[in-house]
């Protein structure tokens, strides 16, 4: 994945957090899910920009977070 992606951990991880909100049907778990979702998109979103800013040759293809999307 990290072909397509930059931080293809930050994808799962965001996965996981969705996963156990629907698991235990709590506004609480859902809050952090969605407050998690938001920060890993943000940083996924500056180490792009600051990989693409560093290193002449790399890749622009390369996405934040969502394969062929962000």
């Amino acid at each position: 994945m990290f072909e397509l992606v930059i931080c293809p951990h930050y994808l799962f991880e965001i996965l996981v957090f969705y996963g156990i909100a629907l698991i235990s049907q709590t506004l609480y778990s859902f809050c952090v899910a969605v407050g998690t979702s938001l920060y890993l998109m943000g940083r996924s979103k500056a180490t792009r920009e600051w990989y693409l800013s560093k290193f002449d040759d790399f890749p622009p293809h390369v996405k934040a977070l969502i394969p062929f999307v962000f």
